[in-house]
């Protein structure tokens, strides 16, 4: 019943004051015949900030159903 799918995910996106890319990775697995999980990270880079920190990473946790 655990059969783990994986997914990975990036894409740009420019703007007229720079651009910004973003990376996702995700996975999910079934819990029960109904309930699935899936965890995933995405990493966000903007290079053009100027307080130096252009690297945000955001971790979440996703409860689904299924019917």
């Amino acid at each position: 019943m655990h059969q783990w799918e994986f997914g990975l995910f990036t894409d740009y996106a420019r703007f007229t004051e720079g651009g910004e890319s973003a990376t996702e990775l995700t996975c999910k697995t079934q819990l029960s015949s109904h309930i699935y999980v899936q965890p995933t990270v995405h990493v966000i880079v903007t290079p053009q900030e100027d307080a130096g920190n252009s690297l945000h990473a955001i971790g979440m946790i996703r409860l689904g159903m299924e019917f």
